[in-house]
């Protein structure tokens, strides 16, 4: 059972096997379902199932070092937040923060104080004893229904009244003229990453630059786990000693794409993918197929010493 699914052998197929809110990854589901079931029609019930998945490979002593940098830093940050809303009676000692910390991080970066930390929209100011309450909002600034992007970078705070006139629309297509001037003005200091969002023909420059494959990174990361979730239904969770045992896995697609290089197997010059030739998908299951766990922890552990990308240096 998946997604929202009843459970029921009463209801019909998609109502009592749920569906997956995201259509992209409920039909690819579909697709390797399909694909499953005539492998096992075919050839029996595999001993085992390797998936590629849009993961990236182990860090190195420097990354993790950063990551644990910022972590301290978030982590301090939190602790300032929680006291001040302690502070100002708004959140009691142990309760659940809930979405606040999220706000908190979106009201600083409006603006150096409080009397600068405007409503993007209306020009508002956006006070601490409002920013918690029902009148304003978490904004996705590009729609979320075409964009997929639930990142702090395309989100925003605004009262809730001119979230209603934005509705699922990018600033650029819901105000025009000086009101979108003003809009513009007011957030040209937000970060780059979140500025241009802002702008007329928004939706476009994401659709033309990062649109597709931000989409399909989500879509396939999230896929990923659904259909690993999927194939292990296939397989008892122990053994008959009763030691669990893993008969699926996962390897990052970076390690399929290093290695489909390093043995000469790229089509053409720069392994061009085109839409109409899918050649590159049977060779990369060709490479999946011969990487061995013991291929990935060695990798990896090369991957943790000295960084991908200089990773290719060791390769055999």
């Amino acid at each position: 059972m998946i997604g929202n699914g009843t459970g029921d052998p009463d209801d019909r197929d998609l109502v009592r096997y749920g569906r997956i809110t995201n259509p992209t990854v409920h039909i690819a589901l579909g697709q390797f379902r399909r694909v499953m079931n005539t492998l096992i029609a075919e050839y029996g019930k595999p001993a085992q199932v390797v998936i590629e998945a849009a993961r990236d490979m182990a860090k190195s002593a420097e990354e993790l070092n950063k990551i644990e940098s910022d972590i301290r830093k978030n982590t301090a940050r939190n602790d300032r937040w929680r006291a001040e809303l302690q502070a100002e009676g708004l959140l009691a000692e142990g309760a659940r923060v809930g979405d606040r910390f999220l706000r908190m991080r979106l009201w600083e970066e409006m603006g150096k104080g409080p009397a600068d930390r405007l409503c993007p929209y209306t020009g508002q100011p956006i006070a601490l004893h409002q920013l918690h309450s029902d009148e304003i909002e978490i904004d996705h600034i590009l729609p979320f229904d075409e964009t997929f992007d639930d990142s702090p970078a395309n989100k925003t705070l605004c009262f809730r009244a001119a979230n209603r006139i934005k509705g699922k629309r990018a600033p650029g297509d819901a105000w025009s003229g000086e009101d979108l001037a003003a809009i513009i003005a007011r957030t040209k200091h937000l970060p780059t990453n979140k500025a241009w969002r802002f702008l007329p023909g928004a939706m476009q420059k994401w659709e033309e630059t990062r649109g597709f494959e931000d989409r399909q990174l989500n879509a396939t990361g999230y896929l990923a786990r659904v259909v690993r979730a999927y194939a292990e239904a296939l397989f008892p969770k122990t053994d008959d000693e009763g030691k669990r045992r893993s008969h699926v896995w996962v390897l990052p697609g970076r390690m399929t794409a290093m290695l489909r290089h390093r043995w000469g197997l790229n089509l053409g010059d720069h392994n061009r993918k085109l839409r109409e030739d899918h050649r590159h998908h049977a060779i990369d299951a060709a490479v999946v197929g011969v990487i061995d766990r013991r291929m990935i922890q060695v990798l990896q552990t090369h991957a943790r010493r000295m960084g991908v990308e200089r990773l290719d240096r060791v390769l055999p």
